[in-house]
C-alpha cells in the first residue's frame, strides 16, 4: 500500500502524475518536504500509485556490465563554471545539439526554492551546477512527456530517486529520452535553504538573483558557497562556514527522513551515473589541477551511445570499476545522524531555521572539516 511507504518516500511525485482519478496531491509536511496525500473517498484501489512507486517496484534496467570513466571538459571556462569536471555541460550541449531539451535543477529567485527547469524557459547556465536542497519536480511530468513525443532528444539529470520514479513512470517507451542522476549525498529540506537565503536577503538589503553552491573562487577543493544580489553586492563564504552548508554537507542534519535508509545511494536506474571524483588521489596517473575531476558511470547501451557523442568535448580516461566506491566520501548516512537531525528539525520548528542553524554553529566543531580541505590543497600537484 502506498499509505505504508511513510517515511521511506523520496518525494518523487510519480504516484500523482500516474493516478487516473488525480486523487493524490504532493503536500508539505513542517519540515518542508513533500509527501502524497490520498484522497481515499476518490480513490479506486487501482494500484498504478504502487507499480509506479520507486519505493515498492524497482525499476527494470537492461543488462549492461558498467562502464566508467574519469575526466574533465575540454573549455576551461566550462570546467571552471561547473561543479566539478563539466561533464553534465557536455552531455546538454550534446542534446541541445541534436535539437533536443534539457531538464534539471534550477534556482527560482522568486519563490526562493529549487524547481526542475528546462532549458525552453531557463539557460543551459541555469541547469549546471549541484543545487543542495530539495527540487520540485511533481509538475514536470507532462512537460517531459510533451517533449518527448515531439520525438526530440530529452536529457533529465535528476537525485537518483526522482530518476528511478521517472524511470517508473516513462518505462522504456521512448528511445529519446536519457536519464541522469549522480552520487547523492542527500536532499536538504527547501524550507530551511529558503530561510536562509531570506536571512542573507535582510542581511545584503536585495533580492538573491543567483546561487552557486559550489564557486571554484578558491579552487575545486576549497568548495565556496556565492551568493550574488539584484544590488551588485555578493555573498561568499568558504562552504564549511556557512551555517547552512555545513549543516547539509558536514554533519548531515537537514536530510529528508527516507536519505537516512536510502535504496538508491548505490543501485542506479539511470543511463548514466555523473560525480565528483574525489578518488582521484588512488589512482596514480591522475595529477589533480584544483580545477575540478568528474566521474561518469555508463549504467545502459543508451547511456553508452549519448557518452560516445557527447565526448569529443571531454578528455576522458577509463577507470577500472574498483574505484567507484571513493567518488564520495560516506554515502551512507547512519542511525546516529538521524537522530542528530530530527533533533535539528525539531529545534527549529520552535525557533526558526536560522536561530537553529546558528546552534549548530557552537555545537558542532567545523575545525576538523577545514583543516581536512587545507591537507587536500596541498595534495594539489
Amino acid at each position: 500500500m502506498l499509505s505504508e511507504v511513510g517515511d521511506r518516500c523520496c518525494g518523487c511525485a510519480a504516484c500523482k502524475t500516474v493516478c487516473p482519478e488525480n486523487c493524490i496531491s504532493m503536500v508539505k509536511d513542517d519540515e518542508g518536504f513533500s509527501y502524497p496525500h490520498i484522497d481515499s473517498e476518490r480513490c479506486t484501489k487501482c494500484g498504478l500509485c504502487e507499480r509506479v512507486c520507486p519505493v515498492l517496484s524497482e525499476p527494470a534496467m537492461p543488462e549492461f556490465k558498467t562502464k566508467a570513466f574519469y575526466g574533465w571538459h575540454n573549455d576551461e571556462n566550462v570546467r571552471f563554471t561547473s561543479s566539478s569536471g563539466g561533464l553534465f555541460s557536455a552531455l546538454a550541449d550534446t542534446t541541445l545539439e541534436q535539437g533536443g531539451v534539457v531538464f534539471g535543477a534550477v534556482f527560482d529567485a522568486e519563490k526562493k526554492k529549487v524547481i526542475y527547469g528546462n532549458t525552453e524557459n531557463y539557460t543551459l547556465d541555469d541547469l549546471k551546477r549541484s543545487k543542495y536542497t530539495e527540487c520540485y519536480c511533481e509538475d514536470s511530468y507532462e512537460e517531459i512527456k510533451k517533449a518527448l513525443k515531439s520525438k526530440r532528444p530529452v536529457l533529465c539529470c535528476a537525485t537518483p530517486c526522482q530518476i528511478a520514479g521517472f524511470k517508473n513512470y516513462f518505462k522504456d517507451k521512448y528511445d529519446n529520452l536519457i536519464l541522469c542522476d549522480f552520487i547523492c549525498s542527500g536532499v536538504p529540506s527547501s524550507d530551511c535553504f529558503g530561510a536562509h537565503i531570506k536571512s542573507l536577503e535582510e542581511k545584503y538589503g536585495s533580492k538573491a538573483i543567483r546561487v552557486n553552491f559550489r564557486a571554484k573562487n578558491r579552487g575545486w577543493l576549497m568548495m565556496t558557497f556565492t551568493v550574488d544580489f539584484e544590488n551588485g553586492k555578493q555573498y561568499e563564504s568558504i562552504a564549511s562556514y556557512d551555517m547552512y552548508f555545513a549543516s547539509f554537507a558536514n554533519f548531515k542534519l537537514l536530510n529528508r527522513k527516507s536519505c537516512y535508509s536510502c535504496k538508491f545511494s548505490e543501485k542506479h536506474f539511470s543511463d548514466l551515473t555523473i560525480a565528483d571524483f574525489w578518488g582521484y588521489a588512488k589512482v596514480p596517473e591522475i595529477k589533480n589541477d584544483d580545477k575540478g575531476i568528474s566521474l561518469i558511470i555508463i549504467n545502459s547501451p543508451k547511456g553508452e551511445k549519448m557518452f560516445n557523442q557527447a565526448k569529443e568535448a571531454l578528455l576522458v580516461n577509463p577507470l577500472d570499476s574498483s574505484y567507484i566506491k571513493y567518488a564520495v566520501k560516506e554515502r551512507k548516512l547512519n542511525r546516529e545522524r538521524l537522530e542528530n537531525r530530527n533533533k535539528f528539525f525539531a529545534e527549529a520548528k520552535k525557533r526558526g531555521y536560522e536561530k537553529a542553524l546558528r546552534g549548530v554553529s557552537f555545537k558542532y566543531k567545523r575545525v576538523p572539516y577545514f583543516l581536512n580541505r587545507i591537507k587536500a590543497k596541498r595534495s594539489v600537484k
